[in-house]
């Protein structure tokens, strides 16, 4: 759904007005500078509105753009504005309303922000702040970035915009690609990036901020790509860039306590539905008609040719590549998959199919971090086979250096043995081998899905609520262990 801010300038007006590319799922932002009025083209639509407030704050009905019609019908004839932020997106938290549309404020109504990507700990934030007397108007994890940061610069009014996202982003555990605005600096725009891509275009009298070039490319040719953790600064006279590096919390804001269950293992059993439903994106990357993973989708030319795929991985994440394997070859999304453990994998495993880029890796890590799986993400890079990375942690080494694949949003995992990361890896895996199912049948012309792909996604559309009644048995698990505990041997069979 869309959804717009604009605020008014300090510079004289000259009859500027604010123009809006509309992407699906794409945040886009946009400085004028001294952009003339022209008739919306088929790639924009211009709205205009007095001083700050919001232009547009509309859900569509159904799977109508209707929004954008509502962005006309409530458009002034004239505009007194330079800088502004929209965004369309999937309802990927709450249902399609316009209260959970984007952008969102903080409490003071002085800050609105429009975000990409999943906040992990949203909910452990919110009750926090809620306990402080924040109240919320949304069901969206954005909702608790905007008031988030609003809270910290209400605690110290000295405080600039982009030092409080600062403040805020260290409490943050997730993905984001953020575009901030403050009414008390009305000429800057704070945009903030981790594992969700921005970058900004850089025009003659316009700068852009996009998720990707796709949305500035017949303006300008010319962009900066953001690296995950960067905080910048974009001012209105278009002279000034202001790019840092985000520095880490220190570690008070890791948890030292399972509280309220005895022990991690638990704890992280029990979050397993909740982390499913994040690596689902909440629905968000399951469409009525097709899988929606955005960084695939802006490969798809150059992955529409794998037909050889490779899953390499150590451990735990072995298991779920091997899972993976039976997946993809039940589905036929390659002509060939295999899974081997990354300590193990050599050049000579990559089927020798380069010239016509046929061979594809897929690595899979919790951490990011794992020495064996980054030895082979070098070794086939060096032999042009196109990696892609399935890790949990944001802005690791493996995701650094593939920079294609797909995040598995479990959040933090403390506990030695692997429950929401490993199930969470699944349910990535899953969704991988539909989308490169479904690109195989685009290719070759086949209009509907097989039975075998409807089936799984319509398993995993059920997967957190099933996780979650499963969770609900727990009574029943502790008195069929108080039967085995005592036992030397158990057989298990199943199917």
């Amino acid at each position: 759904y869309f959804s717009a801010s604009a605020i008014s300038s300090k510079l004289p007006a000259n009859n500027v007005t604010l123009s809006i590319l509309f992407q699906k799922c794409a945040p886009f932002y946009q400085y004028i500078h001294h952009f003339h009025n022209s008739s919306p083209t088929p790639h924009a639509i211009l709205f205009f509105h007095s001083p700050f407030q919001f232009v547009t704050k509309y859900a569509s009905d159904g799977d109508k753009a209707d929004s954008i019609e509502l962005v006309r019908e409530r458009s002034s004839s004239s505009a007194k504005h330079h800088i502004g932020i929209a965004h369309t997106r999937w309802a990927t938290h709450g249902g399609k309303t316009d209260e959970n549309a984007h952008p969102h404020v903080d409490s003071s109504g002085k800050i609105a922000l429009v975000h990409n990507g999943t906040l992990n700990n949203a909910n452990e934030l919110r009750r926090e702040l809620q306990s402080l007397g924040h109240v919320f108007s949304s069901q969206t994890d954005t909702e608790v970035i905007a008031k988030l940061i609003g809270h910290y610069r209400d605690k110290d009014p000295s405080l600039s915009t982009r030092d409080a996202t600062e403040i805020a982003l260290n409490r943050c555990d997730g993905t984001w690609g953020l575009c901030i605005m403050c009414t008390d600096e009305p000429d800057e725009l704070v945009v903030a990036c981790n594992g969700s891509p921005l970058v900004i275009g850089i025009g003659d009298d316009r700068t852009f901020i996009a998720s990707e070039t796709s949305a500035f490319n017949r303006y300008t040719k010319n962009f900066i790509s953001m690296k995950d953790g960067e905080i910048g600064v974009l001012h209105a006279d278009g002279r000034t860039l202001d790019l840092t590096r985000k520095q880490r919390a220190p570690d008070q804001e890791v948890k030292l306590s399972p509280d309220p269950f005895p022990h991690w293992t638990l704890k992280e059993c029990v979050e397993q539905p909740e982390a499913i439903a994040r690596a689902l994106g909440f629905g968000g990357r399951l469409s009525s008609d097709r899988i929606l993973l955005g960084g695939l989708d802006a490969n798809l030319e150059r992955l529409s040719k794998i037909k050889y795929m490779t899953l390499s991985a150590c451990g735990t994440s072995l298991n779920a590549s091997k899972y993976a394997e039976r997946l993809m070859k039940h589905l036929g999304s390659f002509d060939t998959v295999t899974s081997i453990d990354a300590a193990e994998t050599e050049v000579k495993d990559f089927p020798n199919t380069n010239e016509k880029h046929e061979t594809g890796l897929i690595v899979v890590s919790q951490s990011g971090e794992t020495k064996d799986v980054h030895r082979v993400v070098l070794n086939a890079m060096d032999r042009d086979v196109t990696v892609m990375s399935v890790v949990n942690a944001v802005g690791s080494l493996i995701a650094r250096t593939t920079k294609l694949g797909v995040y598995c949003n479990a959040g933090r995992e403390n506990a030695v043995a692997s429950t929401k990361a490993f199930t969470t890896q699944i349910t990535v895996l899953a969704l991988i081998a539909l989308w490169f199912r479904q690109t195989r049948d685009l290719m070759q012309g086949r209009k509907s899905s097989s039975t075998e792909s409807i089936r799984l996604k319509e398993a995993l559309m059920r997967l957190p609520i099933t996780f979650g009644m499963a969770m609900k048995t727990r009574p029943q698990c502790l008195e069929v262990a108080q039967r085995l505990k005592d036992k030397e041997h158990c057989f298990v069979l199943g199917k």
